[in-house]
């Protein structure tokens, strides 16, 4: 197993897809044990989690969140391609700074 020091999950987003009605983001998960998986999100899943932690967290733990990443209005099939890298390096920056928080990765969320 790995150290104590390392955190528990290290989160990666790569790749988005536009799917027609919504984009998707596959998410890329590394646990410290060297356990690796894959899952594809859509941009409301990441809304949903952080609505989840507000209403299910402690005060402190709230404190800590990153701020919620921007949801865009914009139909898919308008955003360009530097829309969506800027969408993506959000969920990056969002999902790295839940990550590292213990207790919020224990959350049930």
């Amino acid at each position: 197993m790995g150290d104590l020091a390392t955190p528990i999950y290290t989160c990666q987003i790569q790749l988005c897809q536009d799917v027609g009605d919504h984009v998707d983001y596959c998410v890329s998960v590394l646990h410290r044990s060297g356990l690796r998986w894959q899952k594809w999100r859509r941009f409301s899943d990441f809304v949903h989690l952080h609505d989840e932690l507000i209403r299910d967290c402690s005060g402190e733990e709230v404190a800590r969140l990153p701020v919620s990443p921007r949801w865009s209005w914009l139909p898919s099939f308008t955003q360009t391609t530097e829309s969506l890298d800027q969408q993506l390096q959000e969920l990056q920056a969002y999902v790295t700074a839940v990550v590292v928080q213990p207790e919020l990765v224990r959350h049930v969320a």
